[in-house]
């Protein structure tokens, strides 16, 4: 290549120049109609994800949405972290504790989040669906999806009350029709003349 000097030309630069560079490279693709300065953000691993938090720390005006990617990120990685205590505690031959419930929630709030950040990103194209949005309307799926993740599996509510009642030892919710059969249970869709 170019040598050791063009190699070691980045030294101290992190953060500095060489984050410069990736600014002028937005202003440059801006300029030309080739991106959209409120649809641009830096990701990356290694020292892509090193630019991507100098980026939301420094560069606030070109990371619009940068704190949902942080809380996305974030969720992700808490999520992650249970799912290994989960696998743990099934290696060691113990049944999971409140891994199973958390992990439901966490998912749930990984599903809002994410359609927090697609919308938040999309803008005002959020509002359009299928062919006319951006990604053939793959956000706008997703978000229209995301409260079903909250009741299917076990609801996030049923699931509040498991980490309730087995691990912190919450005493259970009063349940009047316990020893009622299902069949005399009063339903929401009961009319008075119906009882």
């Amino acid at each position: 290549g170019f040598g050791k000097r063009f190699l070691h030309a980045g030294d101290r630069e992190w953060g500095a120049k060489m984050h410069d560079d990736l600014i002028d490279a937005v202003n440059w693709a801006v300029e030309q109609g080739y991106a959209d300065r409120n649809r641009v953000s830096i990701f990356g691993g290694s020292y892509g994800g090193y630019a991507a938090l100098v980026g939301a720390a420094f560069t606030l005006r070109f990371v619009p949405v940068r704190e949902d990617l942080a809380t996305l990120h974030t969720l992700s990685e808490i999520s992650r972290f249970t799912q290994l205590r989960a696998k743990s505690a099934s290696a060691a031959g113990r049944r999971p504790g409140a891994e199973a419930s958390t992990g439901k929630l966490q998912v749930s709030r990984i599903t809002r989040a994410t359609r927090e950040a697609g919308l938040h990103a999309l803008g005002a194209q959020g509002m359009l669906a299928g062919d006319d949005a951006p990604l053939e309307g793959t956000v706008q799926y997703v978000s229209l999806f995301s409260p079903a993740v909250s009741i299917y599996g076990g609801t996030d509510e049923v699931q509040k009350n498991i980490i309730g009642e087995r691990v912190l030892g919450l005493p259970k919710e009063p349940a009047t029709d316990k020893d009622v059969p299902f069949r005399d249970l009063k339903k929401g869709t009961q009319r008075p003349e119906d009882t």
